[in-house]
Parts: structure tokens; sequence; C-alpha cells
């Protein structure tokens, strides 16, 4: 099948618009894993003439494949939604931008086969993008948000979240969001979204906003991915396949005035606001670097990655450091409880290979700075109902703590000193000191030793199997 693909990210307008971070890079990144002829609008290429020019060129040979990008500014006005280009006007943006009607009809003409628009609209540009506008378009749409929410970004990743995961399943970097055989359907994409785009909306933000990616359109096939899919060593203890969806973290709290940037003439935060944790995030930046390059040292050295394989980034409040087997983050906020306390919080998550994060190197490089491991389950689960099962037939030795609604339930198991902690949505292991839940775990060994422990206690139950840790099937 032939594929064409107009791929368009507008970072800068130079009408006086809000700039749209992140978009032309997110753009370039998409374009490098799209298969097929690409025509790439960047910045000031993205002119309204251009994007039409493009799309009537196409019409004159159409592909049987075709597939569209758009990331930048949109909005609302007069009862019309439109696309701002490069050189739409801030102050006539409805005369100088792209209408949404316009644009999909110039796609209609193309009359590919199959059609499929990415949309990543950004506000910032007058009215927000209502994109309820698109169930009546005729064409498939995949867009990145509801209506009355919006587009969010990663400082970390340096992308939009929602371009950062349709990358990464074009590339086959998200096996999670392929169907049996490595293939990539709409169906299959948007249930990867829908289930990662709360996970990281959680880990970027301190109350995480809401972004629900919408589908418009008819069940497609988008791409055979499975030859792009790294290959994997088998898990040689099946017990530790969970891992792959599990997440280490920890926390640790400073005095603002203990931040690098912080300075004699500045004045402490008095409240918890967006303006305040925007301070701390500044103040911040050198500590989150001076972090992120100790992490990446220690990881390439102990680990034994070559420099091509680790990649390191910070910027503002947050960074991290990418490995082939897990992704080390780190990022600052303000404590919920002292406006003048900051509270520095690290993950390790995407981990591809379990058996390298229960190295003795991984330990070296991490220590005890873990006391918190997280799986989030996959799919919907009654919790409740699970309680009572455990109940009538309670395993030797184990003893459970229910809150009084049954929204969580804590299992402590003879010999481990660990506390499982269930809710209806994810799996929590918590190490434990001599007096109850420490502040900090012996080691990110310790706390896999007590989930392994609870599997062991449960194995052969189905109490185990209907935990939705994995995939179903």
């Amino acid at each position: 099948m032939s594929t064409a693909n107009l791929i368009i990210g507008i970072e800068q307008y130079g009408g006086g618009l809000t700039s749209a971070p992140y978009a032309s890079s997110d753009a370039q990144r998409l374009a490098q894993v799209w298969q097929g002829e690409s025509i790439v609008l960047l910045e000031a290429q993205a002119t309204r003439t251009a994007l039409l020019s493009r799309l009537r060129k196409l019409a004159k040979s159409p592909p049987q494949q075709l597939r569209v990008w758009f990331g930048g500014l949109a909005f609302h006005e007069d009862g019309e939604e439109y696309l701002a280009c490069h050189d739409t006007l801030a102050d006539d943006r409805a005369e100088t931008a792209l209408p949404l009607r316009e644009f999909l009809a110039a796609m209609r003409q193309v009359r590919a086969k199959q059609t499929l628009w990415l949309l990543d609209p950004r506000g910032g540009a007058g009215q927000p993008f209502d994109p309820r506008m698109l169930e009546e378009a005729g064409l498939n749409v995949l867009v990145a948000h509801a209506a009355g929410e919006s587009s969010h970004l990663s400082g970390a990743l340096k992308a939009s979240l929602f371009a950062h995961l349709v990358t990464e399943a074009f590339a086959g970097r998200a096996p999670l969001a392929l169907e049996a055989g490595g293939t990539l359907t709409t169906t299959s994409l948007l249930a990867h979204l829908q289930r990662e785009l709360p996970r990281l909306l959680r880990a970027t933000y301190r109350e995480a906003p809401p972004q629900t990616p919408l589908y418009f359109g008819q069940p497609l096939h988008l791409a055979d991915v499975a030859e792009a899919l790294p290959e994997q060593a088998a898990v040689a203890d099946p017990r530790l396949l969970p891992l792959k969806r599990g997440v280490l973290r920890g926390e640790s709290r400073l005095r603002v005035k203990a931040l690098g940037g912080y300075r004699k003439f500045h004045r402490l935060p008095e409240r918890i606001n967006e303006s305040a944790r925007r301070f701390v995030a500044e103040l911040a930046a050198p500590d989150i670097q001076a972090d992120v390059d100790q992490f990446y040292a220690s990881i390439r050295e102990l680990l034994g990655y070559k420099r091509r394989d680790v990649e390191g980034s910070a910027d503002r409040g947050s960074g991290f450091v990418r490995t082939p087997d897990f992704e080390y983050s780190v990022s600052v906020d303000l404590a919920e409880d002292d406006p003048t306390v900051a509270v520095l919080r690290r993950e390790v998550g995407s981990i591809q290979n379990p058996e390298v994060v229960l190295s003795g190197p991984f330990q070296q490089v991490f220590g005890d700075l873990f006391d918190t491991l997280v799986f989030e389950f996959l799919r919907p689960f009654d919790l409740e109902a699970w309680i009572d099962r455990i109940e009538e037939q309670m395993p030797e030795g184990v003893k459970l703590r229910c809150a009084p609604d049954a929204s969580s339930v804590e299992v402590t198991l003879p010999g481990v000193m660990g506390l499982v902690r269930l809710l209806r949505d994810r799996v929590e292991v918590r190490a434990l000191g001599p007096r109850g839940p420490s502040s900090r775990g012996p080691s990110s060994r310790g706390l896999i030793d007590a989930f392994l422990a609870f599997q062991d206690r449960f194995h052969g139950r189905s109490d185990l199997q209907e935990l939705p840790l994995l995939p179903a099937g």
C-alpha cells in the first residue's frame, strides 16, 4: 500500500501569537518513524497556502493511505474552529488562519483509500479549540484531548505527552500498544493512549490534569511494527514479568533555601500555588541538572552502557536518564504541608529488563533511594469482590487490613519486611521498618523481594491471576 504522510509542526509563530512548545520537534520525531513518503512542514514552511498546496498536489496522484499530523495552535472563533498557521496574525486570527472545514475538505479531495488525521491542538491563540466539531468530519481523526481540556507537555521528555506516546507506538517502543503479531491499529493505539496518558500526567504534574484522547472514524490498520520491536531476552522468572509495568518511587525533602538557585534576595513562598511551584522549579534547576549528571555518569560506569545507549536531559523542574533497560526520572515540587520545603521525586520506570533492576550494579547506583514499588492496573479491578474471596480462604499467615469503604486493603505477609497495599487502580509495595512504614526502603531489591513473596504466597490461586498486572491473554 502506497503511503503519503503530511507532517506539520509549528512552534514559533510569526504573527505575534504565543508559541506551541515542542510542536516542531514532535513533528520531526514522528517523521523519523512513519513509513512512506513524508512531506514535512515546519515553522515558516507551514503557511496556510503551503498546507493547502501540498494537499492539492497529493490529490493529483492519490496515495492509497494518507496520514496527516498537525501539532500547533488551534482555536475557536465565531462558531468555527481554526488551525493557526505560521503566517496567522494575532490581531486578525480568523481571516489569516486555516478554517477547520477547509482543511478537512482538502484532505477529502485527496481521495485516498484510507485517511487518518492525528491532531495535537494547543491552546493560547484565543478561545479553546472544540474537538467535538470533528465528530461530523467524515474522516478518521485521532485528537489529543476532549472539549474543555488541553494537550499537556513534559519538560523532561521535551515533547507533548500525546505526541510522545504516538511516536513511541509507531516506533515499536510500546509493545502494549500493539495487537497480536506486532500490529498497530487505531483501536490498540487509542487504548494505549487512554491507559498510558493518565500515568504520564500523574508522573509529570503534582495534580494530574484531565486529558482524554478521542477517536472519530472507522477502525484502521495503521502499521506492522513487529520488526521494529527490540529483541527482549526471555524473563527467566515469570514472577518478574509484572515489573515491566512497575515503577520504583522515592522522595526526599529539603528546604527551599537549600536549592542551588536560591539567593539571599529571594523571598520564600508563603503559600502553595502554581506561581510558587514555577519559582521553586527555577531555583531547583541546578539541583536537577546535577542529579541527572550524577546518575548519568554512575549508570554508564556501573551498568556498562555505551554513550550512544544512554540519553540524559534536564529542563527546569524535571530531568531523566534513559537506557535500553529502564528510565530514571527526577522532578521537584513544593511539599503539600509547607511552602518553604521542596520535595525531590525520583522514579525508575519503563523497565524493559527486570533482571537488570535486580542486579548488583543497579543496587550500587540507586541504593536506598526508593521506598515504594508501584504497579498500575491495565484495566478496571473489582477490589471489594477480591477482598471477599480472599477472606473466604485466607492463605496461611496473611493478614488483611481493609479501609471501611473497601477502597484499599493492606496485606502483610509473615517474615516479609514489606507491606503490600492494593487499591482499585494499582498495587503499592512499601518497605516496613521496625515501627511501621519507613520513609526510605532498604533497597529496590527489598521492595521487589516483597512483591515476589506476595506472589509466592498466592501462587496457583485465581486471586493472583485476577490482578490486572499483565495484558489479557
